[in-house]
């Protein structure tokens, strides 16, 4: 039962991800990392490549894989860095839900607009349509506010959350 981290594009579930399995001492996985590999490897595309060519079905398909079957292989101790749309694909939401742990960062779309819209993201054109369309979906899990707390406050309060597994599944 690893514990995953989730949230909109942008809201820092890598960065913060990361630098908790490094104050934990715990392993840390990006997701989009482990799904962009399988891709290249069974598609020979990227998830970059695979949404702008109009296959982003594909690319779920594979995230949907993942889900299913690499992150029931960690370990209780290991944090895992969601992709931004994970939570709404496929009912993998509710099988997170059920079989790990979850934070979901919360952050409103001003905070985003500035880390989007400049940004690489392949979905960044389409952003705020998919923040005002997943909104609703991001209230699962244990709800973490992001705005206005350094990466360094935000992994101290997930690491208490963590120590005090304080209503986190």
């Amino acid at each position: 039962m690893a514990f995953a981290i989730g949230g909109f594009m942008a809201t820092g579930k890598t960065t913060i991800g990361r630098e908790l399995a490094n104050h934990l001492g715990w392993p840390f996985h990006d997701l989009d990392d482990v799904v962009n590999a399988r891709c290249i490897k069974e598609y020979g595309s990227s998830i970059s490549n695979l949404i702008q060519s109009g296959q982003e079905k594909r690319f779920r398909k594979m995230e949907c894989q993942c889900v299913l079957d690499w992150m029931s292989t960690l370990s209780d101790c290991s944090i895992v860095a969601l992709g931004g749309g994970t939570l709404h694909n496929d009912g993998l939401g509710r099988h997170i839900e059920d079989h790990h742990r979850l934070v979901v960062l919360q952050a409103n779309w001003d905070f985003i607009k500035e880390r989007v819209v400049n940004s690489e993201r392949p979905l960044r054109h389409t952003a705020q349509h998919l923040f005002v369309e997943r909104e609703e979906g991001y209230r699962c899990g244990v709800q973490f506010c992001v705005e206005n707390k350094s990466v360094s406050v935000c992994v101290q309060q997930l690491n208490q959350l963590i120590q005090g597994n304080h209503d986190v599944k």
